[in-house]
């Protein structure tokens, strides 16, 4: 009697295991366990702790970034509404800095550059979240296009309807 229960449990279990159902679900419960082992992994590459003040220290080797800069920073996480970001000249050299700079904080470095007029670095300790990262990205583009004009003393209107955008290594100075 017992060798015909396990038979018929053995023949039911091979026919389970071996349906398209069951290695779905346990595919999937895989994942969704993996995921919540990774869970803090994937809140800070998506936006991190929402609550950690980030700072940014910014060394402007240009002269006239900065304020630009933490203005328009300040804007834009006003608009976003998003953690609070503190922005902060530094006086220290970069190689220093880099040795000082601690988990939340990130260091830009504006220096000049004869082709693009302005270039930035930016140094960190670990991964930046998209929403700094991106809010960074859309002030130094606006920073760099501001400070060109500054730097050449052109007024913008002038300088975006007088040339012809033919020319597109000049023109793509100007794409945002």
């Amino acid at each position: 009697m017992t060798d015909k229960f396990w038979y018929l449990t053995k023949q039911s279990l091979n026919k389970k295991i071996k349906s398209k159902w069951f290695l779905g679900i346990n595919i999937l419960l895989a994942l969704v366990v993996i995921a919540l082992i990774n869970i803090n992994s994937i809140i800070a590459f998506f936006g991190g702790d929402f609550n950690e003040e980030i700072k940014i220290l910014v060394i402007d080797n240009t002269e006239v970034s900065y304020p630009v800069f933490k203005e328009t920073m300040n804007t834009l996480t006003k608009e976003e509404d998003t953690g609070k970001i503190t922005v902060k000249k530094e006086t220290r050299p970069e190689e220093k800095l880099k040795k000082k700079l601690k988990d939340n904080q990130i260091a830009i470095v504006f220096d000049n550059d004869e082709e693009n007029f302005v270039s930035s670095k930016i140094i960190s300790n670990e991964k930046i979240d998209n929403t700094t990262y991106k809010l960074i990205e859309i002030d130094t583009k606006s920073r760099e296009l501001m400070t060109r004009d500054y730097l050449i003393n052109i007024d913008l209107e002038k300088n975006l309807f007088e040339y012809n955008f033919a020319d597109i290594s000049f023109a793509k100075r100007f794409a945002f």
